[in-house]
């Protein structure tokens, strides 16, 4: 589906675009260090454009350094539009930002397209692991955030589907657009204890499918409020120290006299 909407947009842009546009130009990345940009005619692979022939849709790759990307659009050195993108080098993957109605895809960079958008990440710093401002489920805020970003590492192959349709949608916010806040696909069956992340079906532990319907944090031994419990320890050795030295001392007796 990803790729008939990049044919669609191609085609809309083409016909938007002066007489004398024509396609793809190029590619360009952007990271912490600013863009590199590469020009080259030949990304034209067919009628999904350098996407074509991309291969199998892979697991969304975990939480790191990324780059952001745009294939540029237009004829004789001036661009006329631009199809957005992330990069993430670690894993070398390529995903396109979800737009509500079409699910990001990841996969692997290749043909001519693989290997201009591995010469450009060569050239530039990437930006950092996102940092989760706000995280949803089903509207409501979570307790941690950043914990979250765990939907996207825990679980096994999934060998059943989701029996029951009492599903929980997460939704990730970052200040900075990431590959894994850009509109991701992710929902959690608790009954089922299944996760759907960005197209990929995985069975998650009981407890995980729990906190995650509770909205409570997903931090590894993260069932027990330990930072609390300490706080709250702290404070009662503190009161017993007061209380012990404010408390009233029993006056001195007589002592017999021979």
């Amino acid at each position: 589906m990803k790729k008939a909407l990049l044919a669609t947009v191609l085609i809309a842009l083409a016909a938007a675009a002066p007489a004398g546009a024509k396609g793809l130009l190029g590619a360009q990345l952007c990271g912490t260090d600013g863009c590199a940009t590469e020009r080259d005619g030949t990304l034209r692979e067919g009628p999904g454009g350098p996407f074509s022939g991309a291969g199998e849709i892979v697991a969304p790759a975990k939480p790191g350094a990324f780059l952001r990307g745009s294939l540029l659009l237009g004829d004789g050195g001036k661009v006329f539009g631009r199809i957005a993108f992330f990069y993430v080098p670690g894993a070398d993957l390529v995903v396109q930002p979800g737009d509500g109605s079409q699910t990001p895809a990841w996969w692997h960079p290749q043909g001519r397209f693989g290997a201009i958008v591995r010469s450009l990440a060569a050239r530039l710093q990437p930006f950092p692991a996102p940092r989760i401002t706000r995280v949803t489920v089903n509207g409501e805020p979570v307790a941690d955030p950043q914990s979250y970003l765990r939907l996207y590492t825990v679980g096994d192959k999934a060998t059943t589907y989701p029996k029951d349709t009492s599903s929980v949608q997460v939704v990730f916010e970052s200040a900075r657009q990431t590959p894994w806040t850009a509109g991701n696909d992710v929902s959690v069956y608790p009954v089922s204890r299944l996760l759907i992340r960005d197209g990929q079906l995985v069975s998650i532990p009981a407890s995980v499918a729990d906190r995650v319907a509770a909205r409570a944090s997903l931090a590894p031994g993260g069932g027990f409020p330990w930072p609390l419990a300490a706080a709250a320890a702290l404070a009662v050795s503190a009161l017993a120290l007061v209380a012990r030295r404010v408390r009233p001392r029993a006056a001195p007796q007589p002592v017999p006299q021979a």
